[in-house]
This record gives C-alpha cells, structure tokens and sequence, in this order.
C-alpha cells in the first residue's frame, strides 16, 4: 500500500508506504518496526498511567463530585484529541510530516519533564484529610 497524502505530503511521501511516514525517512522495515515498537511502548504506558491517574483524582475528589469529575476530565481530554489532531494536519501540511512529529515529542519530552520535576511526583493526603 503506497500513500497517497495531499500538499507537501504528498512529495515527500511518494513511492513509500504509508508507515514509513513516521519518523524513518527512507521507509522499509526499520519504519515499521519504529511504529510498531512505539505503538506498543504507548499502550504499555497508558495501562500504567491510566489507573494512576484515576486513582489520584478520586484520592482527592469528594464522593459527590465524583461523577462531574470524570465527565468533566473526559470532555477536556476528548476536545483536546479534536484540537490536537487539526492543529497537527495544519502543521503537517504546513511545515510538513517529519518536522511536525518531531515537533510533537519535543512537546510531549517537555510536558513529561514538567510533571517529573514538579511537586505533583511526590504528592500525598494524610487518612484523615481524605475526600469522602
């Protein structure tokens, strides 16, 4: 399967297949087997990051704010999956595919960075303080 991507996509992609447009310039295997490692070290992490997170904001959400957290987290994460993903096809378009992707681990490296030097790592509630 061959891509076939619209403006300057298209030029860089032309004559490879579609998952060497990650990061793996030249294609073949080494892509797939680029976005295949990182599409199971991404699943491995969202199972260990998504009970943490869970667990943490209901540590510290009263019992009957429970369910207006949730559907509130959700809403939120939900409409920025919709903005991320249009504001990454204008950038892939505009600056093109490999810049973009780049552009986007450097944002994620530093949203990591800011989180595992910041106060929330080493966060806890003593028992009696506790949300019931």
């Amino acid at each position: 399967m061959r891509c076939s991507l619209p403006g300057q996509a298209a030029g860089w992609a032309r004559g490879r297949p579609c998952s060497s447009v990650a990061l793996v310039p030249d294609g073949g295997v080494w892509s797939v087997l680029l976005v295949a490692a990182a599409q199971a070290a991404y699943g491995f992490g969202l199972g260990l990051e998504d009970p943490n997170k869970l667990g943490c904001r209901q540590a510290v959400t009263p019992a009957g704010m429970q369910g207006r957290m949730n559907a509130t987290m959700r809403s939120v994460n939900r409409t920025m999956a919709v903005v991320g993903a249009l504001a990454g096809g204008v950038l892939g378009d505009r600056i093109g595919l490999q810049p973009t992707l780049w552009l986007a681990v450097v944002v994620v490296s530093v949203a990591a960075a800011v989180i595992a030097f910041s106060p929330l790592r080493g966060a806890r509630r003593d028992a009696d303080e506790r949300a019931t």
